[in-house]
């Protein structure tokens, strides 16, 4: 039984990437092993950006749902109405 299909299923892409290279002798011009070299291209900014893209306008829209979700799952709980 050999490993490789198991290592290769991992989700991590540093993992993938050393199998790749090292356990089935891939070129680094390979069109896999180049995709994996070229995952990490953002800095740590580039990600923080990303975020606030994908976030927008949920992030002023969380505080106003707040109380309102906080009423609904206190009228809810059992626990709560019987401690009134």
């Amino acid at each position: 039984m050999t490993w490789v299909p198991l290592l290769l299923t991992d989700p991590s892409p540093n993992l993938r990437l050393l199998v790749l290279r090292e356990l089935l002798n891939r070129p680094n011009n390979d069109n896999e092993v180049q995709e994996l070299f070229n995952f990490r291209n953002l800095t740590l900014h580039d990600y923080y950006e990303e975020v606030k893209r994908w976030i927008g306008f949920k992030r002023h829209l969380t505080p106003l749902l707040r109380w309102f979700l906080r009423k609904f799952f206190i009228r809810k709980s059992e626990y709560y109405k019987k401690y009134k």
